[in-house]
């Protein structure tokens, strides 16, 4: 089976990712792994420091100011999904993969809509007691699964 896991931003959106590989990789030898993260964040440097391939797509944050300099920097995020979705399309039609799973980070958004609008199951992992409001409203309809 072929896992596709997108996660990043932070330590604590990227090893759960990095433990639920694990722990279907002792179950399942055979599956196959491929990591997309954010170009440039700390995930291009764990995911392959544990021993999993990742490939990147340009995605940005969003700052909550209406101060000009963060409206334009929104606005280049806008333009970022965009084309981060369409290169997470790529990526998906190249790799095959049976499900995507998405763990947090901004990342995830663009990649699991590519892989839900790809027909690949999606499911997203919340590793906290509560799931973050934004991550929630963000992803809602790219879960068809839960962990």
């Amino acid at each position: 089976m072929k896992f596709l896991f997108t996660c990043g931003g932070t330590a604590g959106h990227i090893n759960p990712a990095l433990a639920v590989a694990g722990r279907i990789a002792m179950a399942a030898p055979d599956s196959e792994f491929l990591f997309i993260g954010a170009e440039g964040r700390m995930e291009t440097d764990l995911v392959p420091r544990a021993g999993y391939e990742m490939k990147t797509v340009r995605i940005t944050n969003l700052h909550r100011s209406l101060k000009p300099a963060d409206i334009k920097h929104n606005l280049a995020t806008l333009k970022n999904v965009l084309t981060a979705t369409a290169e997470a399309k790529r990526i998906i039609r190249e790799f095959k993969p049976d499900v995507a799973v998405g763990t947090g980070g901004y990342v995830c958004y663009p990649v699991l809509k590519a892989a839900s609008e790809l027909g690949v199951p999606t499911a997203v992992h919340e590793s906290n007691a509560w799931a973050h409001h934004q991550d929630a409203r963000r992803l809602r309809g790219y879960d068809n699964g839960r962990f």
